[in-house]
């Protein structure tokens, strides 16, 4: 039987092309492929009562013990044991400094980028006396984590957390056992959206060449690490959510929709521009004819193509353009089965991985499902996006938590000033709700 040296990584499996270029994303373009969710509890705890949580939070999910490491021209998941490594210090802990807002904290974590090497993840928690709360902050590179992935973490994290107050439904039953990695999405079958297939999946030539990993990285990294990105809050109400759906509903178009058309709208008018690529976000579990994948910790999801025109006289007349493209582009989209040296080369090259200039938007669902019996407990949760691709100025992620609508707006470089987030953001607003007040 073979024995692992203790202190060393174990080659879990080669990285999926999914995977890969969400890794290579991140390494290369300087944080791309990053995700940090803002989640605030209504309670203060003790340091120890967070570091423990996360200690079980470790051993359970076998994700949050992977490094990635390139061999041969290959990415591969390593693993070191969790039951031979003492995490401690797994939590970055503090107290809300004076003056600052968890929106200020949040806008710290999305432009600290997590080295591409080590562990993939990071969990901040802050203290906020006054409020009575305690603000965590899960980040997360996209190769192991996708926004479902992100929500399921979350949850197992806090049914890991002292319960302070009563509550209508409790985690119980035994602790669950090792949660392992998701399944490698290249050698599944799958079924595209709209209509079902029997075309098999092609798996890529697995060889495991003894070649000792290396770390990816690039010379450049260590210098753009800070990003300077610029965040901007976009929340409408249960009450402004009642008018919005009101009249997505007599459109015949979904909120989704709407949203879509007006942020590439408001940009477009921001940056004086006719038409505006935009990436939207779809998830892939449940589109393979294997069920592994659809509740398996990692990432599975793919960005749709499409392009809005910003000549439409009415907003709702370019939303159901953009669901009518959204639809076609989804059922023509198929999994890109690469080689890694490949998928490398494309994210370094502007022109292969997807023009410039485009846009994002990313839809988590309700929050109250993911969460389960924790929402009562939860009184804030907001995810901000990394970019989709290299070359992409700003992603737009929408959660929707107690009737209401929670967004964060993103943009970087050439973008990132500040100043370009919150005016699209205040144009997206006065589009989606074009009359009275709220």
């Amino acid at each position: 039987m073979h024995t692992r040296s203790k202190g060393v990584a174990e080659p879990v499996r080669r990285l999926s092309s999914l995977e890969a270029e969400a890794a290579y994303r991140h390494a290369l373009t300087s944080g791309n492929a990053q995700l940090t969710t803002q989640f605030t509890v209504r309670a203060l705890f003790t340091p120890e009562q967070v570091e423990d949580a996360a200690a079980q939070w470790w051993r359970r999910f076998a994700v949050l013990s992977l490094q990635i490491a390139e061999s041969a021209g290959e990415l591969w998941f390593h693993r070191s044991d969790p039951e031979e490594v003492a995490p401690g210090g797994l939590v970055r802990q503090a107290v809300l400094p004076d003056g600052s807002s968890p929106d200020d904290i949040l806008r710290e974590e999305v432009d600290d980028v997590l080295p591409p090497s080590g562990r993939l993840w990071r969990l901040r928690a802050v203290s906020d006396p006054a409020a009575r709360a305690t603000h965590f902050y899960l980040t997360c590179q996209r190769a192991v984590c996708d926004d479902y992935a992100s929500a399921r973490l979350i949850r197992a994290y806090l049914d890991l957390l002292p319960w302070h107050t009563p509550c209508t439904e409790r985690p119980g039953g035994r602790p669950p056992g090792l949660e392992a990695l998701l399944s490698d999405s290249d050698t599944l079958t799958y079924l595209p959206a709209g209509y079902v297939t029997t075309e098999p999946a092609y798996p890529l030539r697995r060889t495991d060449t003894g070649a000792s990993p290396r770390v990816v990285t690039t010379a450049s990294h260590g210098a753009r690490e800070k990003r300077g990105i610029g965040l901007e809050p976009l929340y409408l109400s249960q009450r402004e959510c009642r008018r919005l759906k009101q009249r997505c509903g007599k459109a015949g178009v979904t909120v989704m929709h709407l949203l879509a058309a007006a942020l590439a709208h408001s940009f477009a008018r921001s940056a004086g521009r006719e038409e505006v690529a935009l990436h939207t976000t779809v998830s892939l579990r449940g589109r393979y004819a294997e069920s592994v994948l659809v509740t398996q910790v990692g990432y599975l999801q793919a960005a749709v193509g499409t392009r809005l025109r910003s000549t439409h006289s009415a907003l709702t007349d370019a939303a159901r353009d953009y669901a009518a493209s959204l639809a076609h582009a989804d059922a023509a989209w198929r999994p890109h089965r690469r080689r890694h040296a490949d998928i490398r080369r494309a994210v370094t090259t502007p022109a292969v991985f997807g023009g410039a200039g485009g846009l994002c938007i990313t839809g988590s669902g309700s929050v109250e499902v993911a969460l389960g019996p924790h929402a009562e407990r939860v009184s804030a949760f907001r995810t901000a996006a990394g970019r989709v691709d290299a070359t992409a100025v700003g992603t737009l992620h929408v959660t929707s938590f107690r009737g209401a609508f929670d967004g964060s707006l993103t943009f970087a470089a050439p973008c990132g000033d500040g100043g370009v987030p919150c005016s699209v953001a205040a144009l997206v607003r006065a589009a989606l709700l074009p009359t009275g007040r709220s």
